[in-house]
């Protein structure tokens, strides 16, 4: 996607394009992680609260931590899948 996305940029366009895509990633792998570290915490808080050891309220917290990577992955590929490839007018032959 990447590729895409700055191939589409007119050849002046890349370098700051290129550059946004990378400041992008970085916030955006911050605010994933951030998000799946407090699913996992909701997720062991509840199982602590039900009385389970442990050992089981961590490994329920890690469980709904895939989970939800899991349904954000799909959301993701249904999202990319009708993606066109594109390229800027400057490459055409």
């Amino acid at each position: 996607m990447t590729t895409y996305a700055v191939g589409a940029l007119p050849l002046k366009d890349m370098v700051d394009g290129s550059t946004l895509i990378a400041t992008i990633q970085q916030v955006a792998s911050s605010l994933g992680t951030a998000l799946l570290m407090t699913t996992m915490a909701i997720g062991t808080r509840n199982a602590a609260s039900s009385g389970a050891s442990a050992p089981a309220t961590t490994a329920y917290g890690y469980h709904v931590a895939f989970v939800a990577v899991l349904v954000i992955s799909v959301v993701c590929l249904l999202v990319a899948l009708p993606l066109k490839k594109s390229t800027s007018p400057e490459y055409e032959v």
